[in-house]
């Protein structure tokens, strides 16, 4: 049994449509075969959507993550996806290039700032510590100089400590010797008679007078006085009245100095 082709006839505005009567064998086929085809044209669409965002299909996102952008495999069906795709990731790139091109830039600045900075502070730093010993030499010599004037003067007082120690010494010695000069003295002025002790003693000099008169008892010595010359009794006794005086230190010092030289 032959079977006989659809007639399809047209109607208003160009439709198709098939006569009712038997079925068409492609009337099953024609349905899948459009839903492959749609399903094929929104995949395309899909990806192309995909690759201008940077997004390929077939990558998970934390490998997206990861990884740079992937490239279109096949050039020449997807070469305006690629064109796109490249001109917008070329505005961030170029964008984060040049802001680290800038940041580079500026870094060695701010490095050259912040070493002159810093070197600035060091050389502050390096006066400073310069002024600081310097004072502290300065102070240290001063020290040093009062201390060698304090044992200069030290060292001068205690000469001078000595030499009047020396002084006193050689005075208590010759007042040692001249008591006992005038002791012997006084003895024979003692013994003699007083008339002919009156006559020499009157013509002695006055300190030599004096020293005589003080030791001499004072019996002998009022007849001394009574037979002296009124005018030598009168001058005796004026300076047997009168203070000693206290022998001058600094005549002594430079005398003694004089001497030593």
């Amino acid at each position: 049994m032959k079977l006989r082709a659809p007639v399809y006839r047209s109607r208003g505005k160009g439709r198709l449509y098939e006569p009712h009567g038997a079925p068409s064998p492609f009337a099953g086929r024609l349905l899948p075969l459009l839903m492959v085809l749609l399903a094929i044209f929104l995949s395309y669409r899909v990806e192309r959507l995909l690759s201008a965002f940077g997004i390929s299909a077939f990558d998970s996102p934390s490998v997206h993550a990861e990884e740079s952008p992937p490239e279109a495999k096949d050039a020449s069906n997807d070469k305006e996806g690629q064109t796109g795709a490249a001109g917008h990731e070329a505005g961030p790139s170029d964008a984060d290039s040049g802001q680290t091109a800038r940041e580079n830039a500026a870094s060695p600045m701010e490095g050259s700032r912040l070493s002159r900075s810093e070197r600035d502070i060091v050389q502050d730093l390096r006066k400073r510590r310069e002024d600081l010993v310097e004072r502290e030499n300065r102070v240290a010599l001063r020290e040093q100089l009062l201390a060698a004037t304090e044992r200069r003067i030290k060292n001068e007082l205690d000469e001078l400590k000595r030499v009047k120690q020396e002084i006193r010494a050689l005075l208590a010695e010759q007042d040692a010797k001249q008591n006992e000069k005038l002791r012997s003295l006084v003895k024979v002025y003692e013994t003699m008679k007083p008339k002919d002790a009156a006559r020499i003693f009157e013509r002695l000099d006055m300190k030599i007078q004096i020293s005589v008169a003080r030791q001499m008892k004072e019996a002998k010595m009022a007849a001394l006085l009574a037979n002296m010359n009124p005018e030598a009794a009168r001058k005796l006794t004026t300076e047997l009245a009168t203070p000693r005086k206290v022998p001058d230190l600094d005549a002594i010092l430079e005398g003694k100095k004089s001497a030593a030289q």
